[in-house]
């Protein structure tokens, strides 16, 4: 009987410490990386390299909620579906392209093996833009992997609010040159 109690005893040990482990918060961070990326990417391409903003998104909120680790467990989904919005707000219509069609979002579950396109059918996207495209891209995942721990193909990141703003400028100053629409000219 004794070795039961202590057995049980281990199990709920276990398991209280596997919970205090996670990410506080973790059901929101998906919304979080969702606005980060189209913020980030939109502010890339129309200021002419941006400063970092300070303080702006956990200053917003009662009580800093997001001074919080936040987690999102479907990061590719989501960060490639804000990258297509964020091109969609600049006018420009972009694809993903994964075997059989191209879609608003990447199907890999892995993020190095997203890369955005042209949508067939789609006006073209004039080569100029098309390398902010692929410069903005690069940033955005760039920064959202350092924040995956277990690695791009694992689906979860956790991050706080001001970590994964400061990872996506800084990565968007180092890919993108300059505003869009001001004669990008990289390619």
């Amino acid at each position: 009987m004794a070795k039961g109690n202590i057995a049980t005893g281990l199990v709920l040990l276990l398991a209280a410490s596997v919970t205090l482990a996670q990410p506080a918060r973790a059901g929101d961070g998906c919304s979080l990386l969702e606005s980060l990326v189209q913020e980030s990417v939109y502010r890339a391409a129309t200021e002419y390299k941006p400063a970092l903003p300070q303080g702006k998104t956990g200053a917003s909120l009662q009580g800093g909620t997001l001074a919080y680790r936040q987690a999102c467990v479907q990061t590719v989904a989501v960060t490639t579906r804000a990258f297509t919005r964020a091109m969609a707000d600049l006018g420009l219509s972009i694809g993903w392209y994964y075997p059989p069609n191209p879609g608003d979002y990447c199907l890999s579950h892995d993020l190095a093996q997203c890369y955005p396109g042209v949508v067939p059918g789609e006006p073209a996207i004039p080569p100029n833009q098309l390398g902010f495209v692929y410069d903005a891209w690069k940033g955005v995942q760039n920064a959202v992997i350092s924040h995956m721990r277990q690695g791009s193909s694992s689906g979860a990141s956790t991050f706080t609010a001001e970590s994964l703003e400061a990872s996506l400028w800084s990565s968007l100053q180092l890919t993108v040159e300059g505003p869009l629409y001001l004669g990008y000219s990289r390619y």
